[in-house]
């Protein structure tokens, strides 16, 4: 099972394949996708320090102290790997979330 901080981290490291960024970027990003406020800027920092202390982004300074991540050979190798899992873990649902719906329909099928 994907726990909500291993997502995070996924996204942070798909993110940073399209691209380097600061975290406010990527706060942005996924604020924009959420269409709220989801994630703290705790959290989120916390989780681009962990990545960098694995190895699997680089940061550096950038204009007005911003640090800059970008994504390493290494965080590469691990975004192919959590891709792999999350798509496990989609397929699952997808199942899931299939099997629901049928049920629900066989449920208005019964009461008609």
């Amino acid at each position: 099972m994907i726990k909500p901080k291993d997502l995070l981290r996924l996204y942070i490291l798909w993110s940073l394949e399209q691209g380097p960024k600061c975290g406010y970027d990527i706060k942005k990003e996924i604020e924009s996708f959420a269409e709220s406020t989801l994630v703290s800027n705790a959290i989120l920092y916390f989780a681009l320090r962990e990545l960098q202390r694995n190895k699997y982004i680089t940061g550096t300074s950038g204009s007005r102290n911003k640090t800059i991540y970008t994504l390493s050979e290494k965080g590469k190798d691990e975004l192919m790997i959590k891709k792999r899992e999350a798509g496990r873990v989609a397929l699952h649902f997808k199942e899931l979330f299939f099997e629901v719906l049928s049920m629900a329909e066989g449920d208005d099928d019964a009461s008609a």
